[in-house]
């Protein structure tokens, strides 16, 4: 999504699935906030926040601040810290300045974990910062050997927001349903632990619409079928 026409056709095709929230990534900064707020509205979805990575948002903080507002999302996400890039010490102030930047908006912050981060620091993180919330990938917790059901449940009354993303038997990513993750359980575990929204997520592809369709009805039968 490089430019505005492109990032339109996205969220009308995104609205013609049936799509009605999405978090805002990897939108070209070329492109002004305000102007992301207008498409949001002309299409008829709404924003969850943003989400970008850690150094991303360290570079230009106000920008993600401006584009989370404007677009009436409600959390600013950040993901990864990146193996050996930084200590507990270095981490704890710069998400304690992350948070209260972004409680003056009236936004939420949250962390998305990769598969790269260590344990050991991520736990330090979320006992230093008990009001730091998480965004959790299923993908990310399956290819760092974790149960993401389990994990989800270890995080209840934390984490409010999960991706749901897919990978075959050959470590490729596929649509969501159509892969090796157990989905059944976590859609389960993200009930048990007070998830407030799933998003459907394909990041490579063929046909990136029809996949990200496919998907998208795989999770929208999971909602019924709980229901």
């Amino acid at each position: 999504m490089t430019d505005e026409d492109g990032l339109q056709e996205v969220l009308f095709r995104m609205r013609g699935m049936g799509c009605s929230c999405t978090q805002l990534q990897w939108i070209d900064k070329r492109i002004p906030a305000r102007t992301v707020s207008e498409l949001l509205a002309g299409t008829g979805i709404s924003s969850y926040g943003t989400q970008d990575r850690l150094a991303a948002v360290l570079e230009d903080e106000e920008y993600y601040l401006d584009l989370c507002v404007l677009s009436g999302g409600r959390d600013m996400c950040v993901s990864g810290f990146g193996a050996g890039a930084y200590s507990l010490a270095q981490l704890a102030p710069i998400f304690e300045k992350l948070y209260a930047d972004a409680r003056l908006r009236g936004l939420t912050l949250s962390l998305h974990p990769v598969k790269t981060d260590p344990p050991a620091l991520l736990k330090g993180l979320m006992d230093l910062l008990p009001q730091l919330r998480l965004t959790l990938d299923v993908c990310q917790l399956y290819d760092a050997g974790l149960d993401p059901a389990a994990f989800i449940r270890s995080c209840a009354g934390r984490v409010d927001a999960v991706h749901f993303k897919d990978r075959d038997a050959a470590g490729n990513l596929c649509p969501v349903g159509s892969g090796v993750i157990d989905f059944k359980s976590a859609f389960s575990a993200c009930r048990d632990a007070g998830v407030k929204v799933i998003f459907t997520e394909q990041e490579t592809w063929t046909d990136a619409f029809s996949e990200l369709e496919q998907g998208f009805r795989y999770v929208q039968a999971l909602c019924t079928s709980e229901n």
